[in-house]
């Protein structure tokens, strides 16, 4: 009967760990697509720095590209799925958020600390799925964001192409005699869109892509087209389902 019992306390205890795992999981905000914005490279601001940076105001429009590395910081401090106690740097750092999306709530302390998370997740996939702040979560000096000018790839001729595969279908460079031009296709084949593709003189087209350069991210929010054009280097960006959004060239 003994041993009948310690087993019954064993298996009461290993369902409630499982439970217990299991509404940890469900808890958790998870923050994440920070990575896509850092390039490798993850800050760590020292209170001070924190505090010099609340200090000079910084705005979206301006220091927008300061959001994915608050986010990936604050990631740290998740309840449910982070690894450090709610501590100055953790107030500092959704200070810093407030400040930059014009967002006091973050700052309240009458709100707790799990629903100022999730309000700043909510509002960063927000950013995420509009082409404007998308654009200014972006550090870069590059020129953009370009849009380019409509044309038909029909009429373009292409001298050479390159094409990749993406979710919405295939997405393609072309070296035509006016230019470069990057047309999206659907599953079918069908032109969906085509760009050619300028500078920011928008009479300057740009002339010539390096095609075997072309390198291509894929994410569940942005398609993300890397390629040297005229010796620099060229991003562009698109919807997973196929929507233009802007590219960026250095100079």
């Amino acid at each position: 009967m003994r041993i009948e019992g310690r087993k019954l306390t064993l298996a009461v205890t290993i369902c409630l760990c499982s439970v217990s795992a299991a509404l940890s999981q469900t808890a958790c905000i998870e923050l994440k697509h920070y990575e896509f914005f850092l390039s490798g490279t993850k800050e760590r601001w020292s209170e001070g720095s924190l505090e010099n940076l609340i200090e000079a105001k910084p705005n979206f429009n301006d220091s927008g590209w300061l959001i994915p590395a608050i986010v990936e910081q604050l990631k740290r401090y998740e309840p449910a799925c982070g690894t450090r106690e709610m501590d100055r740097q953790f107030e500092l750092l959704l200070q810093l958020y407030s400040v930059v999306r014009g967002l006091p709530v973050l700052a309240d302390a009458s709100v707790s600390s799990h629903d100022k998370l999730r309000l700043m997740r909510n509002d960063f996939q927000m950013q995420l799925n509009d082409d404007r702040g998308f654009d200014h979560l972006i550090y870069s000096m590059d020129d953009g964001p370009l849009t380019g000018k409509p044309i038909s790839a029909a009429r373009a001729k292409p001298l050479a192409s390159r094409n990749h595969d993406v979710p919405f279908g295939k997405l393609r460079f072309s070296n035509t005699r006016t230019g470069v031009v990057v047309t999206a296709l659907g599953r079918t084949g069908r032109e969906l869109w085509s760009r050619s593709l300028q500078g920011v003189n928008p009479k300057r087209p740009l002339k010539a892509a390096q095609l075997e350069t072309l390198v291509v991210e894929q994410t569940d929010f942005v398609v993300a087209a890397r390629i040297s054009v005229d010796g620099e280097k060229l991003t562009l960006y698109v919807r997973p389902n196929g929507r233009f959004m802007f590219y960026r060239h250095s100079w």
